[in-house]
């Protein structure tokens, strides 16, 4: 179990998806009560994020280790109830909406430690992971990088990829780490036609090399 949960939350961008409709049972295995330690991506949120005719929950983001502390990230409409939260509150995983709204059929994962408030500055959500001592060069199960992940984002536009590769060039991720399958990052931009920021890649790679 983990000992306290963070919070932080970016204006424009959403990282977890929040459901706030009528009490429905879980379907799938990301949305009902797992063994701990649970796995991250899973569904939770504050114990309180309640009413007599809904109730709310999201996504519990990814953990990071600050001062040898584990903490959750995610956003502060998921963790903070937008802002009402107490410090103390408990976490619950599976979140109340994947329950019937019954806090009874949860457990408590975390506690609820800080937030940046609604309406403030916009954070990165990047940025906070890396400065709450995230590894920058971690890799997962498939060998992906943030470097990896950043190039293969899948949105309606590519606008601020180079934004977030520059960041992580700046803060020493690797840019030429290949995945499992063999794969680079610049071989992820050659093969979507992400031409601005492949080239941001090659100039990067070859200013090390100078």
């Amino acid at each position: 179990m983990f000992n306290h949960i963070i919070s932080r939350t970016k204006s424009f961008v959403v990282l977890s998806i929040v459901f706030c409709i009528p009490p429905a049972l879980a379907q799938t295995a990301n949305q009902v009560k797992q063994t701990p330690p649970v796995k991250l991506g899973t569904s939770g949120g504050n114990i309180h994020d309640a009413s007599n005719a809904f109730c709310c929950s999201g996504t519990l983001g990814s953990l990071v280790t600050k001062g040898g502390v584990d903490y959750i990230l995610s956003n502060n409409h998921v963790l903070a109830d937008s802002d009402t939260a107490t410090v103390g509150d408990a976490i619950s995983q599976p979140g109340l909406v994947d329950v019937g709204c019954n806090a009874s059929l949860t457990q408590t994962v975390a506690n609820f430690s800080q937030a940046i408030p609604l309406g403030s500055a916009n954070v990165d959500a990047v940025g906070v992971a890396f400065e709450l001592g995230g590894d920058i060069n971690a890799a997962n199960h498939l060998g992906q990088t943030a470097v990896h992940a950043a190039v293969s984002h899948i949105g309606p536009t590519t606008t601020g990829i180079d934004e977030v590769v520059q960041f992580l060039a700046d803060h020493g991720a690797k840019l030429d780490v290949k995945d499992a399958r063999g794969v680079t990052p610049l071989a992820i931009c050659d093969r979507r036609t992400i031409d601005v920021t492949g080239d941001l890649i090659k100039r990067l790679l070859a200013r090390k090399t100078e």
